[in-house]
């Protein structure tokens, strides 16, 4: 993704100087780039909590089953 940002920023800065309305398109591009980026990040923080709760759910069933077998 930061390869492409920086692809991204440089073609801007070429296109700046010929051509206007090609830097505006490249900037909203890389706006939408840094956009999906930060969509990306957030879902995978998402993912890492809830991967973290299924985790002790888990943990906590197991616990469960086995003092079931305690008194049982």
């Amino acid at each position: 993704m930061e390869l492409e940002t920086s692809f991204l920023k440089n073609k801007a800065r070429k296109a700046t100087s010929n051509h206007p309305r090609l830097a505006e398109e490249a900037e909203q591009m890389i706006a939408e780039v840094k956009d999906l980026q930060s969509q990306i990040n957030t879902m995978q923080v998402e993912l890492g909590m809830k991967e973290a709760t299924i985790s002790a759910m888990r943990g906590e069933a197991a616990s469960q089953r086995r003092h079931l077998q305690d008194i049982s």
